[in-house]
């Protein structure tokens, strides 16, 4: 295989990219490219090794524990999720089951809707991200918020139904939603560097390794919440 690694590198270079590049053949790296910095403040370099937040890339984490207590049958799929929520969040339809949260259908209303007019540097959430330490302590955030419309009518990506989905994780295993990922998901498939860290260090460390600001792309982040902010690198599941 022929990699131009010259192109990578100015490709990543003209978009001020920090991360890492890597082309694996089965378990082996046969290239790598790092550009960026892990910690912009102490000029620490990006490496192989480096643990990246990812995001809404982590939901599928979250899906695939859903899916875990569906198919040990703790829950079927079209269970109305009000049967886990019972009183809260009372503005959530008692039509929207399982399966709607998972495929964006739901309708419920959106702590971060990322088509309503704020922009990625903006103060969006309404408590101090230091206290959303479990997916329970999201309620307030999620609480208020109106039904858009009615249950598995449309589709529209909700960053607050994967928020429902942890509650009603830790509800169904008695487990903190990081601890139930770590264990269920994350062990089992071998990702033993992927961590949820602490909600404030999550605060903390979200924003060290990116590029200037006037450097960063203008779009809307993934998720705001530290139940979607998962950290791995590409070492891991070698």
């Amino acid at each position: 295989m022929e990699i131009n690694t010259e192109a990578i590198a100015e490709a990543a270079s003209a978009a001020s990219f920090s991360g890492v590049v890597s082309v694996d053949v089965g378990d082996v790296p046969i290239f790598q490219h790092c550009a960026g910095f892990a910690h912009r403040a102490h000029q620490i370099p990006n490496t192989a090794s480096t643990r990246f937040a990812i995001a809404s890339g982590s939901k599928g984490f979250t899906a695939l524990a859903v899916m875990q207590l569906v198919d040990a049958g703790v829950m079927p799929l079209d269970q109305p999720v009000r049967t886990v929520l019972d009183g809260d969040l009372p503005l959530v339809d008692d039509r929207v089951t399982i399966a709607h949260l998972l495929q964006h259908t739901s309708g419920i209303g959106d702590y971060l809707d990322e088509n309503s007019d704020w922009q990625v540097d903006d103060y969006v959430l309404t408590v101090p991200v230091h206290t959303l330490i479990t997916a329970q302590s999201f309620l307030p955030l999620l609480d208020g918020l109106a039904q858009v419309f009615t249950p598995g009518t449309q589709f529209a990506y909700n960053n607050g139904g994967y928020v429902v989905l942890g509650i009603v994780i830790e509800r169904l295993t008695g487990q903190p939603f990081q601890d139930a990922i770590e264990t269920r998901v994350l062990a089992p498939a071998g990702l033993l560097r992927h961590r949820i860290p602490a909600a404030g260090r999550a605060a903390l460390l979200s924003g060290a390794g990116l590029p200037p600001r006037d450097r960063r792309p203008r779009q809307h982040p993934a998720s705001a919440g530290p139940r979607q902010r998962r950290w791995g690198s590409v070492h891991d599941g070698r």
